[in-house]
């Protein structure tokens, strides 16, 4: 009896000690499923995503989904899958972009800035930010590879994998605009390299042949020594795919276009569609003189998430023609003044192609262009800011597109403020001929300056370090003028309206209090007081019909028909 109760003990201490296993393991699957580490605190976080995002912190076997604005832990794996994408962010300063099928490992270190992050980079595509005003951010540092990049302010570089490689040993880079947005960046780092070319299959084994009888083998007859056995040569290898050259070798230029020069029109942008830009393409000499490459160059436009590349006829082609219907297609447009501008980014690219290799290489420099339109001018004040005065013949009728420099109007040497955007398209030659312009709607400085008349109207105002007189007389015929006076606006007085004057007209009660009237006659100013005139009759008679203008103050006529 006592051994029956024994038993039973022993019986209900084990199922206790079952139970007890049973619960702690699924306490710990539970548990590490869900990644309740207590003790260490996220280093990072999913800022934004374009599809699943797994993760696997260390030590742990299972991978899980994370989902918006998840913390992320020191160790911590994470990937991407074939068609997602995802921003990690550090702080509000830095951030890592991760591409298409992408791994990384993120690994907080030290510094004496504070806390740095190493990315190391398993395969993928990976872009790491740091904002462009944080000069004292630690550093963030990708290791890709053999190879490390460290990244610092307002700095960033696209690091590929080469596709169809499983072990990655060799990465390729590109640069990225500091100002991309998240859109942008992904569709730049889309798995867009050439798959390097398969290494070749193995040569096949030697094979020992045996004869292979149809009847038993007759007794007399020995079989062969295995000396005899023919066998047959082996199968050459295959040669080979010829290398491409290394991509450290592959140095594009920069600069498609120079920095700072914008394409201006005065007819609105749809209506030179059918016309395009000459953009200069350039590749290192050891490319052009390589006999074995076939080299096609190409220029790469991008600027709202979308990319174009136009390709030279021949590769020898110094320029390519970017056509504005592609330009049109990945610009982003914005107005500013009431005039309309078509940001884009350029930079030039070949594609090399050797056997069956090939590769495209691009320049990690990026240029930033904009086509400027002003053939719409709103309403209203205008000044119009001139480089150089080289005045060309335009056909008023015809569209245009040129390139300027865009300059602030301060630094214009002559600029003409005009009182109406109508007369603009008198000055065309003027915007047509220079190679730096500046439009502004502001008023121009002071009340002091060169004014031009058209029809007892003011219409511009003129000021400028080339304010000369061959200058004037260009400006004043363009507008239309009558005549040009330098010195106060307010002096001016429109001669119509005083035909008939009195005693009480404004102008002779200037008179009669002492003050000096100039009258414009045929070019010439003529001083009046009531020294010289006694009534107002004399002063109606005098005008006459051939003053072209008043002044109540001294002034001095610049030019004149």
């Amino acid at each position: 009896m006592c051994n029956l109760r024994r038993g039973s003990l022993i019986k209900y201490v084990l199922i206790g000690v079952w139970l007890t296993l049973v619960s702690a393991v699924s306490l710990a699957i539970y548990f590490q499923d869900r990644f309740l580490l207590i003790e260490n605190k996220y280093v990072a976080y999913l800022d934004d995503r374009n599809g699943p995002v797994l993760s696997r912190s260390e030590g742990l076997v299972r991978w899980r989904e994370l989902i918006d604005k998840q913390g992320i832990h020191d160790g911590d794996m994470l990937s991407t899958g074939e068609s997602s994408s995802a921003r990690v962010r550090f702080d509000k300063e830095r951030a890592v972009f991760l591409g298409e099928d992408t791994q990384v490992k993120i690994t907080a270190i030290g510094s004496e800035k504070g806390t740095a992050f190493v990315i190391k980079l398993l395969r993928g595509s990976a872009v790491p930010q740091i904002n462009d005003k944080c000069t004292q951010c630690p550093p963030l540092i990708l290791r890709a590879g053999e190879e490390s990049f460290t990244i610092s302010a307002g700095k960033k570089v696209a690091v590929f994998k080469a596709q169809g490689s499983k072990e990655v040993k060799k990465f390729q880079t590109q640069s990225i605009a500091s100002n991309a947005d998240f859109q942008e960046i992904v569709a730049a780092i889309k798995p867009a390299v050439a798959a390097i070319a398969p290494p070749p299959p193995p040569p096949p084994q030697d094979v020992a042949l045996t004869t292979v009888f149809l009847h038993p083998e007759p007794a007399q007859r020995p079989p062969p020594a295995a000396s005899q056995v023919p066998r047959p040569a082996p199968a050459p290898a295959p040669a080979p795919a010829p290398a491409l050259p290394p991509i450290e070798a592959v140095k594009m230029e920069a600069k498609p276009a120079e920095n700072g020069v914008e394409y201006w029109t005065m007819g609105p942008f749809e209506s030179i569609l059918d016309q395009h830009i000459d953009f200069p393409v350039s590749m290192p000499d050891s490319l052009r003189t390589d006999s074995s490459l076939a080299l096609r160059p190409f220029i790469e436009i991008s600027g709202n998430g979308k990319t174009e590349q136009i390709f030279a006829n021949q590769a020898t082609d110094l320029t390519i023609r970017v056509p504005l219907k592609s330009i049109k297609i990945v610009s982003t447009s914005k107005m500013s003044g009431g005039i309309k501008k078509y940001l884009f980014n350029a930079r030039t690219g070949v594609e090399i192609v050797r056997g069956s290799a090939h590769s495209k290489f691009v320049s990690e420099g990026i240029v930033g262009t904009q086509i400027i339109s002003i053939g719409e001018v709103p309403e209203g004040q205008l000044n119009v800011g001139l480089g150089d005065f080289n005045p060309t013949v335009v056909n008023l009728s015809s569209v245009w597109l040129a390139k300027k420099a865009e300059i602030d109007l301060v630094d214009a040497k002559i600029s003409i403020f005009i009182f109406k955007s109508s007369d603009f398209s008198k000055l065309a030659s003027l915007v047509r001929g220079t190679s730096k312009l500046a439009l502004d709607r502001r008023r121009p400085i002071g009340t002091d300056g060169m004014f031009v008349v058209r029809d007892d109207e003011v219409v511009a105002q003129m000021y400028g370090l080339n304010m000369n007189k061959q200058n004037i007389d260009k400006i004043m015929a363009l507008l239309g003028g009558d005549f040009v006076f330098k010195g106060q606006r307010t002096a001016y007085r429109d001669v119509q309206g005083f035909g008939q004057h009195n005693s009480g007209d404004p102008l002779w009660s200037l008179i009669s209090k002492g003050q000096v009237l100039y009258i414009l006659k045929r070019g010439t100013l003529y001083p009046v007081s009531q020294e010289f005139l006694k009534s107002s009759a004399e002063l109606t008679s005098f005008i006459g019909n051939q003053a072209q203008a008043i002044f109540v103050k001294k002034v001095e006529i610049v030019s004149h028909n």
